[in-house]
């Protein structure tokens, strides 16, 4: 038996179209209880977007850092 690492997991998940390329996928939990339904938090890189919700935002700090593909 093989450890399964994210990367691979993720592009199956890709793959049967439960997220897209275009999400910029952080990470997974999945979270599996055994009496109730299967709940699965993605966590996403912000973009842009989410600036343009900046005007409805009270007591929230954004800060911004370079993303790991621009930093080179």
């Amino acid at each position: 038996m093989s450890v399964i690492h994210g990367t691979k997991f993720i592009a199956a998940l890709l793959e049967s179209g439960v997220i897209t390329k275009d999400e910029r996928v952080r990470r997974i939990v999945i979270d599996a209880d055994a009496t109730n339904a299967v709940v699965m938090y993605v966590e996403r890189y912000g973009d842009s977007r989410l600036l343009e919700v900046i005007p409805a935002l009270t007591g929230v700090e954004i800060r911004r850092e370079a993303a790991a593909d621009d930093a080179a």
